[in-house]
């Protein structure tokens, strides 16, 4: 799509940092159904490292999450990352009568895996997952963040002990059982055998049980629990007519109201002294470090932009991107994210990015939509280098975009978006409800080299118009 669109009623700037981005090239390249020389347009091509820093968002929220995350790694680029998980418990059966000779057997907690991050772990390498009941509430109301922590109980319920296997570490189709505090579990039984009120509904039970926490020592991993089987159960027995014992349980799950606390300690990493507030951070090595658990992103200055268009008075753009090139893949346990998102907003932007009327964000949209229309951020899909496993790229489409920007599509009378010329650059999310995903440490990390990040755009001037030579 070629727009013939108007130039920012802006200054001019320095004519000298055009002449060293612009060349001429063969229109052939770039679709031009002309001759080039004939007087109607010239045709140029820029390519321009772009300004770029690391920016940490914070807080962000993980209240609601489905996943129940706990553990710890360390990462010599990222620091020692470490979560723990906070539920409240739903009834998953009612029990309108137990009859008064039940008797108590056992309390115990069901759980497994989903997955694991982090190092590879050796063949039968102990590790331990506690659960603690919280000594304070969940407020239903609450706006928890990955910061966020409740005091437990100092004891806990009870402790999964278990060896990692290499070939066989996620295993995701079994359930284990253990042991939970016989103390807690005989006070529950004997206030559901009595019918007690907190077994009235979820609201009730909790008010009475708070919830429970999952914390790990574990340094090496951050294990995913299947919150779908993950539960406790209370078992008990009853007797039928010829005094034979009939088995019975009862199950406390995972409840709708919780969070997970994902913390970083970035202590003699490259970006030791990054600050979780949005401040433009450098590590001074010439590489970006970027990573959506701990809320770390790409951000890229636009200005460049401006510093070419600034200089016609009109100019229409062929094709455009941003290419990342050099994106570092560690192996193929923690490759590089498979997806990426753009967005384009103003720098004064906490997280979430996207304000609650939408104004100062534009989402970056796909080439084939209609100019104006985003109906949802771009995906960028990551490229592997077909020569080396360790190395990938991003390519982001810019050609739409960059037509609407230099059209002023985007101006608003209070606050003209593009004067902030600002990209974020994070692995695919939700600005809206981040905590909708499972977990962002899956989102896994990437590293790249800031002089490989660069705008390529193909775009013609018509030398016919006046201002254009």
């Amino acid at each position: 799509m070629n727009l013939l669109v108007k130039k920012f009623g802006q200054a001019a700037m320095v004519l000298w940092f055009v002449w060293v981005l612009i060349s001429c090239e063969d229109p052939g390249k770039i679709g031009l159904n002309i001759n080039a020389d004939n007087g109607v347009v010239s045709t140029h091509y820029a390519e321009v490292v772009l300004p770029t820093s690391i920016v940490q968002f914070d807080p962000r929220v993980t209240f609601e999450s489905p996943s129940l995350q706990v553990g710890s790694y360390t990462d010599p680029n990222f620091g020692v990352i470490t979560s723990k998980s906070y539920t409240q418990l739903n009834i998953s059966s009612f029990v309108t009568d137990i009859d008064s000779t039940a008797v108590y057997d056992g309390f115990e907690l069901a759980i497994g895996f989903s997955d694991i991050y982090g190092d590879t772990p050796m063949n039968n390498e102990s590790s331990s997952i506690d659960l603690f009941q919280l000594s304070e509430d969940i407020d239903t109301l609450g706006q928890y963040t990955r910061l966020s922590e409740l005091a437990t109980n100092p004891t806990p319920l009870g402790t999964w002990t278990f060896d990692l296997m290499l070939q066989d570490t996620v295993q995701n189709d079994s359930t284990y059982l253990v042991s939970l505090d016989n103390t807690v579990g005989e006070d529950l039984f004997e206030k559901l055998k009595a019918g007690s009120p907190i077994f009235d509904d979820n609201n009730s039970f909790n008010a009475y049980f708070k919830g429970v926490a999952l914390v790990s020592s574990n340094t090496k991993n951050i294990f995913y629990i299947n919150s779908l089987f993950f539960k406790l159960i209370i078992n008990y027995h009853e007797f039928n007519s010829d005094s034979t014992e009939i088995p019975k349980t009862f199950n406390l799950n995972s409840g709708r109201y919780g969070f997970f606390h994902l913390d970083s300690d970035l202590t003699g990493t490259p970006i030791a002294g990054l600050s979780p507030d949005n401040t433009d951070f450098d590590p001074g090595d010439g590489k970006i470090y970027a990573q959506l658990g701990v809320l770390t992103a790409l951000k890229i200055d636009f200005n460049d932009f401006y510093a070419i268009t600034d200089t016609l008075d009109n100019m229409i753009i062929n094709k455009a991107e941003i290419s990342i090139g050099d994106v570092e893949a560690f192996d193929d346990y923690k490759p590089p994210p498979a997806i990426m998102e753009a967005f384009f907003t103003d720098i004064s932007n906490k997280w979430p990015i996207k304000t609650s009327d939408g104004v100062n964000f534009i989402e970056i949209q796909e080439e084939g939509a209609p100019p104006g229309f985003y109906g949802a951020p771009i995906q960028i899909i990551v490229q592997r280098d077909t020569a080396s496993t360790q190395t990938a790229r991003y390519s982001i489409p810019m050609s739409v975009f960059l037509q609407n920007l230099y059209a002023e599509n985007f101006s608003s009378s209070d606050t003209p978006l593009e004067q902030e010329a600002t990209i974020y650059f994070y692995p695919a999310t939700d600005v809206i409800f981040p905590q909708q995903l499972p977990s962002y440490t899956f989102a896994n990390q990437y590293i790249v080299n800031k002089d490989s990040i660069k705008l390529k755009m193909h775009f013609t001037i018509p030398t016919t118009s006046p201002g254009n030579n």
